[in-house]
Parts: structure tokens; C-alpha cells; sequence
């Protein structure tokens, strides 16, 4: 258990984000009991190896982040209590099924520059439909300034709720989200992504926050849907997601990204839409493997 804990500090560290004993539980990637955690914690800290600043805990080796870490939580559940407003507006849409908030936000940090990030479940077959809508929106959100309220860069049906990439960061990103609408359907999805669990045995489940969910019942909406599935709405679909492909691979093709890094970093696929086009998966799992590998060798040389 001591290597993962250090593990787990070392990947927040990459964000200077010191952790509760709570989410050191939750976080773990290894089967534990907090009586237990709790004792090889006082070890860690008798041995030097970890610190305790406040209710956080973070690496003797680290600069101290407590501080930071109070503010960004500070700021986060602000912000979380203000993107229920965005999240209903997104919600209004049609063939929208569930938002969650995402990112950093749902790991309680906002840093200076955090933006509001949105997980969208659409109906099956509508994906494409609905981000397409939602994008033209965002679009005019640039007149009022309020484009980063709107980040929605993450979309998937409910036709295939299951998601790629079995990691720990996908798991985390994935535990940690916190639904504001269409939470039966949200539930549908974690049940769904049961692999999370070898990557987080010991999580609740539960967000780190909490929004009252908003009600579904938009008479607008639905009417705006019954019209839209008269007129073959596949084949829009289809069509919608071909054409932002191509203006993607377009917009992209100046990163010069491999078949399989583009593939990773941008997803255009019927049941799954994707823009993450500087890949920061990739490049935390990289930095944390570049901090293992440097952990390793100081090891071996002591």
C-alpha cells in the first residue's frame, strides 16, 4: 500500500494538488480499508516519506501546495454551483440525455484559467444532432464572452455508453464526474464501465460535490425532437459527423498527429465525439510515467 499512495500523490502532484485522507481512499488504486490506510499514512508520515498540511496530505518532496489547493477548492465549488445554470441550458437541447460536469472542476480545482467542462450523453443515433446544435450555440456565446462557460468537449450516446481508453486516468475522470441531469442514465453509464473498479476499488461512487438535479419535463424540447425524427434523422446524423471529421482533420493536420495519436486525441465516431486535440491524456499518463521511471532510478541509487 505504501507504493500506492506515493503513486497516487505523485500523479496529483503533476497538478500541485495535495489530497484528503477521504480522496487518498477514494483515489487508491489498490484494495484498502481506512483503518488501514489510516495506519500506513501515520507510517509514511513517521518515516518522512509523506506530510500533512492542514486536511491535506501530499510528498515531503513536494513544494507546499496546501494553500493553492485551499483556494482552487474554494473557487471550484463556486464555479460548480454556477454551471448548474450552463448545464440547464445545455440540458434545453434536443436529444440531450445527461450532463455531468467534468475536468478539473469535478476534482474540486480551478485553477486561474479553469473553464466549465461538460460529459453530454445524447439519444442513440442523435449525437451528432445534438453537438451540432449545442456548437452553433456555443458559437454565439463569443458575442456575450461566455464561451468558456460552455466547454463541451466530450459527447457520447446512449447506444454505446461504454467508453475506450482503460486507464487510471479515464477511470478517474470518469468516477469523478458530477451529474446535474439525466442521472438515471448517467448511473446506466458507471454500471456499464464496471473496469473502473481495478483501477479504483475503494470509490464511493459518489461525486465530491453535489447539484440538485434538474428536472427533465421541456415541452419544447420534445416537440422540437418529434420533428426532427420525421425528417431521417440517421442520415443527418451520419452525415453531421462526416462533415465535422473532415473540417477537423483540417483544422488538425498543422499538429502532424500519427493515424493512431489523431485517433486517441480526436474521436469521430458515430457513438462518440471526442476534441481533445493536444491529448492531455496522453501527456499526463507520459509526465507520470517520466515520474515513476525518475522515482525508480533515485530508489535503485539510494
Amino acid at each position: 500500500m505504501k507504493e500506492s499512495i506515493l503513486h497516487i500523490l505523485r500523479y496529483f502532484a503533476l497538478f500541485k494538488h495535495p489530497l484528503t485522507a477521504d480522496e487518498l481512499y477514494q483515489f487508491l488504486n489498490t484494495t484498502a480499508t481506512p483503518a488501514g490506510l489510516h495506519l500506513e499514512i501515520e507510517s509514511l508520515i513517521e518515516a518522512g516519506d509523506i506530510i500533512k498540511r492542514g486536511r491535506h496530505f501530499q510528498r515531503s518532496t513536494d513544494p507546499d501546495y496546501s494553500e493553492l489547493r485551499e483556494n482552487k477548492e474554494k473557487k471550484a465549488l463556486e464555479m460548480i454551483r454556477q454551471s448548474a445554470g450552463y448545464a440547464r441550458i445545455i440540458s434545453k437541447f434536443p436529444f440531450v440525455k445527461s450532463v455531468s460536469i467534468s475536468g478539473s472542476l469535478s476534482k474540486l480545482s480551478a485553477g486561474a484559467e479553469a473553464d466549465y467542462d461538460f460529459f453530454i450523453i445524447t439519444s442513440r443515433h442523435r449525437l451528432w444532432i445534438s453537438r451540432t446544435l449545442l456548437h452553433v450555440f456555443k458559437k454565439l456565446t463569443f458575442i456575450s464572452g461566455h464561451q468558456n462557460c460552455f466547454c463541451m468537449n466530450y459527447f457520447i450516446d446512449e447506444a454505446n455508453l461504454e467508453l475506450p481508453f482503460e486507464n487510471y486516468y479515464t477511470a478517474l475522470e470518469l468516477k469523478t464526474l458530477i451529474p446535474v441531469y439525466g442521472t438515471t442514465i448517467y448511473d446506466r453509464m458507471q454500471q456499464t464501465n464496471a473496469w473502473t473498479k481495478q483501477f479504483l476499488p475503494n470509490h464511493s461512487g459518489n461525486p465530491l460535490a453535489k447539484i440538485a438535479e434538474i428536472p427533465s419535463n421541456f415541452l419544447l424540447k420534445r416537440f422540437v425532437e418529434s420533428i426532427v425524427n420525421l425528417i431521417f434523422p440517421k442520415s443527418i446524423n451520419r452525415w453531421l459527423m462526416q462533415l465535422t471529421d473532415w473540417k477537423w482533420r483540417e483544422k488538425f493536420a498543422s499538429l502532424n498527429l500519427s493515424d493512431q495519436e489523431y485517433d486517441q486525441a480526436i474521436m469521430t465516431q458515430i457513438h462518440i465525439s471526442k476534441n481533445h486535440p493536444h491529448d492531455f491524456q496522453k501527456r499526463v499518463l507520459e509526465a507520470m510515467e517520466d515520474t515513476n521511471s525518475a522515482e525508480r532510478k533515485k530508489n535503485v541509487s539510494a
